[in-house]
This record gives structure tokens, sequence and C-alpha cells, in this order.
């Protein structure tokens, strides 16, 4: 997978290209973001590929929020509660992330601040799948890095997810439990 977030530092709105090349599975996908990474909106690659819709929601969550006075030994949190609609189950969701700038460093030769994001991401909810009335529930951990520029633009980062997910078909009141883990890095395009 590779992405781009150009640098719109200076502009009311920015958006990242994301290109999907994964085991015979194509797209592209359009996210809109501001310019401190609040989330505008997502479109996912044509299709009704569930591997690629979940793929792009991933990469939406995975560009940072941040404060627009960021600098170092800052340290705040945000909470976001919202519905999302995966592979036609709907699930209430909710984020808790917590950053801390962690210092200043350098990528490529440009100045930036080290900043962490630990957020665990909860969500549950039902729908049918492949005509079978099913319950979902799940829970996950993300421990991720990211680069600013001191004037805002994002220069990468790393992310890693651990997710444990309950599927139960509730005609059969069968359980399946998923552990899933996933490592990401997106890095800046020069």
């Amino acid at each position: 997978m590779s992405g781009s977030l150009p640098d719109h530092s200076g502009s009311p709105s920015a958006y990242a290209s994301s290109t999907f090349n994964t085991t015979g599975r194509s797209g592209t996908s359009i996210t809109y973001v501001s310019p401190t990474g609040k989330l505008y909106s997502t479109t996912p690659p044509a299709g009704d590929d569930p591997l690629l819709t979940q793929m792009t929601e991933g990469v939406s969550r995975f560009l940072p929020t941040y404060r627009r006075d960021v600098r170092a030994g800052m340290a705040w949190a945000d909470t976001v509660n919202d519905k999302v609609n995966q592979q036609g189950l709907e699930l209430n969701r909710t984020i808790i992330a917590n950053y801390k700038v962690l210092g200043d460093t350098t990528v490529s030769g440009e100045k930036a601040l080290k900043v962490s994001r630990i957020s665990k991401v909860k969500a549950a909810g039902s729908g049918t799948a492949s005509g079978q009335p099913i319950a979902v529930e799940s829970a996950t951990t993300s421990d991720a890095v990211f680069f600013l520029s001191p004037k805002g633009k994002y220069l990468g980062g790393r992310q890693n997810d651990d997710i444990q997910a309950k599927v139960t078909v509730l005609a059969q009141n069968a359980e399946i439990n998923v552990k899933q883990t996933a490592t990401s890095t997106i890095e800046a395009v020069h």
C-alpha cells in the first residue's frame, strides 16, 4: 500500500490519496482532512471489496489530528464517538486517543516534532452478512508515532494495532473470535 498527503499546511483543506495493491486487489481511495488532521470524509475504492473498504477506514484513522499550537512537552487527549458502516454492519465506535509530543528530531533533513499517540478503539453493532444476522464487538489498541514540521506539515509515521473481535452468528448462537495485529508505515512524498 502506498499513500500521499500533499503539503497543504497553509490551505483550508488537504487530501490524502492512497493506492492499494494487495494480493490481487487494487484501488484508490480519497480522504479529505483539515490542515490539522481533522477527518472530513473518506471515499473507498470503486466496487464492493470489503478488504479495500476496511483498508480505507484504517488509513483515515492513521492520519493524525493535532493542535495548531503543538510544541515539545505538550500532551492532550481526544475522544470521538461515531457510527461507521463496515461490510453492511452499522457499528457504534468510540476512539480515545492520548497524544504527547516526545521532543524534536529530524526527518529527511527537515526539523520535526515526534508525537506519540496511544489509542483505544471500541466498536459494537449488528447487521447481516451473507443473509445471516450477526453481532460484532471489537477492541483495538493502537500505538503510533508521527512526525510534524514546526509549521504542521505531516512528515510520516508508523502505527502498530492489536485488534480483537468477536462475531456472533445469532441464528446458531455461534461465536467466532478473531485476533489480528497490523503494522502501518506512512512516509512523506517529496
